[in-house]
């Protein structure tokens, strides 16, 4: 996952809307959005990396949620353990002092994971990465107010173009939408579009060519085998949560959507 906004009680009609890109090598082997048991036993809603088993944005049926972005900054760099066990840990049932204690922050490459608790009342986010990148010898934890916030590959609420044009549009979706409908497709129109965002780009040390390539919000890099797989879009109302999952393939072409209600 490399780009999310949320709208966490803005709107009294959705308390919670996310809309998120999943940015990854179009080689790597995925399954598309289910419910799936993980090996401990939990029930799981989301996508799963089937190369390390992890996830990068998933929910239980209690409503926890986990939501996973890596840090970019210079050469890629791979821990000791999957970044996508994190998500899979946090929905489990932990607390935030259990989780901590037991996923060392140097044991992971560079990521940020926001944690959800249950039915969306408490909100953290996590890094494993200081404002410079350097690495953290211990996590880095902010707990997220009420608003409307964005989050890519670096510190929360980083301005960098995309992650404000994200917002912004997804701003406007919740103040024009007259239904749910109206604002999911909003946002996977949000979500879709390729074009160089208004801005200057970041400088994360891995060149003009990447800075340039990964900087719209939706990422068409097919030189390297790399864009954005998925575009989601999870709007909470009074009957639960309501997932919405597109998927692309390396030509930009829509594979299919996927859809589920959970109630919470």
């Amino acid at each position: 996952m490399c780009l999310i906004a949320l709208a966490i009680g803005v709107d009294q009609r959705w308390p919670l809307v996310i809309a998120a890109n999943r940015d990854e090598a179009y080689a790597r082997p995925t399954q598309p959005l289910s419910w799936w048991t993980a090996p401990n036993g939990t029930a799981i809603l989301g996508g799963q990396d089937l190369l390390d088993g992890g996830v990068w944005m998933a929910q239980n049926r209690a409503g926890r949620m986990a939501m996973l972005t890596n840090v970019r900054q210079g050469p890629p760099g791979r821990g000791a353990r999957s970044r996508g066990e994190l998500g899979l840990a946090w929905l489990s049932g932990m607390d935030l002092e259990a989780f901590v204690a037991q996923h060392r922050a140097s044991d992971y490459g560079g990521c940020n994971i926001t944690l959800a608790s249950e039915a969306r009342h408490r909100w953290w986010w996590l890094s494993n990465r200081g404002a410079q990148g350097e690495a953290l010898e211990s996590w880095s934890i902010q707990t997220i107010s009420p608003g409307v916030h964005a989050i890519s590959n670096a510190q929360w609420n980083t301005p960098w173009p995309k992650s404000l044009q994200l917002s912004n549009d997804l701003q406007t979706a919740l103040h024009q939408a007259t239904s749910r409908h109206e604002l999911e497709q909003a946002l996977l129109h949000s979500l879709s579009k390729p074009q160089q965002p208004k801005g200057a780009l970041p400088d994360t040390g891995v060149g003009p060519e990447a800075e340039a390539a990964l900087a719209p919000v939706f990422v068409h890099w097919p030189e390297h085998g790399y864009g954005t797989r998925t575009s989601t879009v999870v709007v909470a109302d009074a009957q639960g949560l309501h997932w919405l999952e597109r998927r692309h393939d390396a030509q930009m072409s829509r594979l299919g959507d996927t859809a589920f209600d959970v109630a919470i």
